[in-house]
């Protein structure tokens, strides 16, 4: 019961938690996965969304749709956002007090 009246007591606290960014980024990996590679369903994927993150939306629809039809979006993104963060701290290691951001972005993104 003591878990159950936390949980009421905080209920807004992890209604953000649920909307959160990296909740999102989750769950678009592992529906990314799930439709190409476990031969997941549609329907499936959209539940997957309105249980981990209480949004029943179009926004829910329109991101399913966008990771039926290119496979491997959400996974590359997350390679590609992974290697831009290790290279930031290889270049903030390597320049020490002369790294600058706005420099780090132009060289890496432009």
């Amino acid at each position: 019961m003591a878990i159950v009246s936390s949980i009421m007591e905080n209920s807004e606290r992890i209604y953000s938690m649920l909307h959160s960014p990296q909740i999102w980024r989750a769950l678009r990996l592992v529906v990314d996965i799930g439709l190409h590679f476990k031969g997941k369903s549609r329907d499936w994927a959209i539940k997957l969304f309105a249980d981990y993150t209480w949004d029943t939306s179009d926004k829910v629809e329109k991101e399913v749709t966008r990771y039926q039809s290119i496979p491997g979006q959400a996974v590359t993104y997350m390679l590609g956002q992974l290697s831009i963060m290790e290279l930031k701290k290889e270049a903030e290691t390597a320049l020490g007090e002369s790294f600058n951001l706005k420099d780090f972005h132009f060289q890496v993104l432009m």
